[in-house]
């Protein structure tokens, strides 16, 4: 949300579009990373990592894919990557 109200704001004024553009493109890739951490978190409760991260790895990636497929499994899949992201910047609030 912070980040939407930021961009908005940062596009109002003509010099702020580089640095809104800046912030949406960082602030994907980091919800891309918090996504991908919180999917393997939970694929490694499912399955465990003890023979080795692959199968976690297939595992968070068929969860993934298969709430992306759906309405509803795509604003579940939003919600942990946004709790995801949230695991990611809780080091730099505290």
């Amino acid at each position: 949300f912070a980040v939407v109200l930021m961009t908005l704001a940062l596009v109002m004024s003509v010099i702020g579009i580089p640095v809104a553009v800046l912030l949406l493109v960082s602030a994907y890739v980091a919800w891309g990373a918090g996504a991908a951490i919180a999917f393997l978190a939970i694929a490694d409760r499912l399955v465990g990592h003890a023979d080795g991260w692959l199968r976690p790895l297939l595992v968070a990636a068929g969860m993934n894919g298969l709430l992306s497929l759906t309405g509803v499994g795509f604003l579940v899949s939003i919600a942990i990557g946004a709790a995801g992201f949230g695991a990611l910047l809780r080091p730099y609030l505290e």
